[in-house]
């Protein structure tokens, strides 16, 4: 009999490998996708939701964006559970693409949660490939570049810290935060960060770290079997 684990990784394998995607080496199933140039990730994963319906066991599919210059890719060694508060499902990226609205006539648990019984996880798996399909890729293939992935993360919001830091002169904050990200683009449309532009020791010291980041992602990214 099929686990869900063994269903996810072989039917979404199937759709995401051609796509460039990867199953990276982790404790937990994460596709991969590395966007040309090294610096951003297309990630797709499934998180298990325990028994919401009598007679069924219930999963979701989570997905998400994530660059070299956060603080650390390290978290996709832990259980998406973990992750949620960067990693989306489906009914949420569904909410905040315009360009999906009303595209789709979807029930709440095609976006929400997909249940199933051991007699039909495969079936399960493969309606969820089909709603991610629609809804997940297209969302993550429009993240292209860096711009491109601000303007993802503006728009999902999960936590992003895209904001000031704690502290200006330290960078103490979540393994998820991107703000970065807008030091790395010369983004002056963020009125705190002209503070780090207008003060060359500053803005040196912002680049060093954006810089260290990218180094040691780049060492994890390795380890998860990638060749960059």
């Amino acid at each position: 009999m099929s686990t869900l684990n063994t269903a996810f990784k072989q039917v979404f394998g199937e759709a995401l490998e051609p796509l460039g995607f990867k199953l990276i080496k982790s404790k937990y199933p994460y596709f991969v996708r590395v966007v040309e140039g090294g610096e951003i990730l297309h990630i797709i994963t499934y998180r298990e939701e325990g028994l919401n319906r009598i007679g069924y066991i219930s999963f979701n599919i989570l997905g998400g964006v994530a660059t070299v210059y956060r603080p650390s890719l390290a978290d996709l060694e832990k259980s998406p559970s973990v992750n949620i508060n960067w990693l989306k499902g489906n009914l949420e990226l569904y909410e905040k693409s315009k360009s999906l609205n009303n595209k789709y006539d979807f029930s709440f648990d095609d976006l929400y949660m997909f249940h199933y019984k051991e007699e039909t996880i495969v079936e399960s798996v493969k309606h969820s490939l089909e709603i991610t399909k629609k809804i997940m890729l297209p969302s993550l293939d429009a993240v292209i570049d860096l711009n491109s992935c601000i303007k993802y993360l503006e728009t999902v919001k999960p936590h992003l810290g895209i904001g000031r830091p704690i502290d200006i002169n330290r960078f103490i904050t979540l393994s998820y935060d991107e703000g970065l990200l807008y030091v790395k683009t010369n983004n002056l449309d963020v009125g705190f960060y002209d503070k780090v532009y207008y003060d060359p020791e500053l803005y040196s010291k912002y680049i060093n770290e954006l810089e260290r980041r990218k180094a040691t992602n780049t060492e994890i990214l390795k380890s998860f079997g990638f060749n960059i």
